[in-house]
């Protein structure tokens, strides 16, 4: 098949849906399959390459929701066989619909749905709601997610979780002090409460704590400058760092206020490190409360911290939930069962 990808972001942009589309596509490539992804023009990176067999495209976009002349060109000029788009509150996934409407192929699309707070993007998003919910095939990466598509009036909808890549996300041998890690963008609404909490355990024990993502955050800078010797901040960590990052700490903490999977959960499962989660969106289908780790109110500092303190002391119960997490994702998310089951979904489209 000949395939055409369209994700705000892709490697070596690294994202949650960068990850997964990344990981998607090489699955696919390795299948036999020609691969076409189209991504937004980034700096210092070429308009277009070749990687490993798969044809990137990086076009010119204007306005916040990433309108692009340049795309509906490079759309016009090529056919496919189907069409993939990713995240549903920008323009290149209606731009995707609207392509295979006219060559009579099939879009598939997977949301990696989120709540819009942006007004602007907030009136595209529910136009696309209307028009790509219910004419596309619908990839949800939880089954909560499935019920919220459905309800939005979404008629073609499959369960397929984002994939990991078990083989690199492995367990190591490095947890020698006592570090609590976060990975994610330094945004307010990934951030949460941990920043107060991980002001209140930096003062009163002899702990370390790593941010390890992207962008600015006020709090992360004052903890810096309050805690020089015990807060880590790294940002834009290639993936063969991050992996050590995860092999390192004895927890990792996500305390978004809304997560539509939770891709770094599964990531730190996959290296044996137990997860202390918000309990929101689709993240009690990655992370098992009491099995693979624990799961907290998100409005509650009182409660996450207890949490951190329950597992930094107790080395059976993170062993223990560590082995199981790594198991967990190995039956559930590892790319060759995702992969597989995004290949199965195509074809049947097709058949």
């Amino acid at each position: 098949m000949k395939i055409a990808v369209l994700a705000t972001h892709y490697y070596p942009i690294i994202s949650g849906v960068s990850t997964a589309v990344r990981l998607i596509t090489d699955y696919l490539r390795k299948k036999g399959h020609e691969i076409h992804i189209f991504t937004r023009r980034v700096k210092d990176l070429p308009k277009t390459e070749e990687k490993k067999g798969i044809k990137i495209y990086r076009y010119k976009y204007s306005t916040r929701y990433f309108f692009s002349f340049e795309l509906i060109n490079l759309l016009k000029r090529k056919r496919f066989d189907l069409i993939h788009s990713h995240e549903y509150a920008y323009f290149h996934s209606l731009a995707a619909l609207i392509k295979a409407k006219f060559n009579k192929i099939p879009h598939f699309h997977t949301p990696h749905f989120h709540f819009v707070r942006n007004k602007l993007n907030k009136f595209f998003a529910e136009l696309q709601g209307k028009l790509i919910f219910s004419n596309s095939y619908l990839i949800s990466l939880t089954n909560q997610e499935n019920k919220i598509l459905r309800s939005f009036g979404a008629k073609k909808v499959k369960t397929i979780p984002n994939p990991i890549d078990t083989s690199f996300f492995k367990p190591g041998n490095t947890r020698k002090e006592d570090l609590i890690l976060y990975v994610g963008r330094f945004a307010d609404w990934k951030l949460g409460i941990f920043p107060e909490v991980a002001k209140k355990i930096l003062k009163k024990y002899s702990i370390k704590i790593a941010f390890i993502g992207f962008g600015n955050h006020p709090k992360i800078e004052a903890l810096q400058r309050e805690f020089p010797e015990k807060l880590i901040v790294k940002k834009e960590v290639p993936p063969k760092e991050l992996v050590q990052w995860y092999q390192k700490a004895k927890i990792l903490v996500l305390p978004s206020e809304y997560e539509a999977f939770g891709m770094v959960a599964a990531e730190a499962l996959s290296t044996e490190t137990p997860v202390i989660a918000s309990r929101v969106g689709g993240i009690e289908e990655v992370v098992q409360d009491n099995e693979t780790g624990l799961l907290f109110n998100h409005q509650n500092p009182k409660e996450l911290e207890e949490k951190i303190l329950l597992l930094l002391k107790n080395k059976q119960m993170r062993e223990e939930m560590g082995k199981k997490g790594r198991e967990f994702v190995i039956k559930n998310f590892d790319i060759n069962v995702i992969g597989q089951k995004i290949l199965n979904y195509y074809k049947e489209s097709l058949s």
